[in-house]
């Protein structure tokens, strides 16, 4: 008798809590990624390494930062917290300077790619993300994240799927591969 696959059930409706956690141990796997491409001889590995690293770092952690700003943000203000609208003007004033330090980033795992070699000043570079997202990260966790169950189930499921609907117009995009 054969088998047959049955196929897989579409996904349920995420949890944006669910997506963002996710999305900042992907930032995390991809710091380090950077790192480590970045150390030692270049071999096919670490150029690997750093095609990825600079792809997420290019497309996905801008895309990460969009959900917030645009999806999450405007929701949690809605509800009229001094305390959590006073976390979410330092989350958003600080994504702009880590989505310069990340362009600093990729351009540094493009450079590896192109040459073999990595940039001089690279695994600084790296650190100095690493430091300024340590903090921003571990904050979110704390104090944004949770709060995003004080809204109704209908405006979560629309957070995810905005954040779903950004993905599939990036990597759609001719060219474009997903990190």
């Amino acid at each position: 008798m054969a088998l047959h696959l049955v196929p897989k059930p579409p996904p349920l409706e995420e949890d944006p809590r669910d997506l963002l956690f996710a999305c900042h141990g992907r930032i995390r796997s991809f710091l380090a990624l950077a790192a480590k491409a970045m150390e030692g001889p270049c071999d096919r590995l670490r150029v690997d390494a750093a095609r990825e690293a600079g792809r997420f770092f290019a497309l996905a952690l801008p895309l990460h930062a969009e959900d917030e700003d645009r999806s999450v943000a405007p929701r949690l203000r809605a509800l009229g917290d001094r305390e959590l609208d006073a976390e979410l003007d330092s989350m958003t004033s600080e994504h702009e300077p880590i989505e310069e330090l990340a362009r600093t980033v990729a351009a540094a795992c493009a450079s590896l790619v192109e040459t073999q070699r990595a940039p001089s000043a690279a695994l600084e570079s790296i650190a100095r993300l690493s430091a300024l997202l340590e903090g921003h990260l571990e904050r979110e966790e704390r104090i944004v994240f949770p709060a995003l169950h004080r809204l109704s189930a209908g405006a979560r499921r629309e957070i995810a799927a905005e954040a779903r609907e950004r993905r599939k117009i990036a990597y759609t995009s001719p060219g474009v591969s997903r990190p």
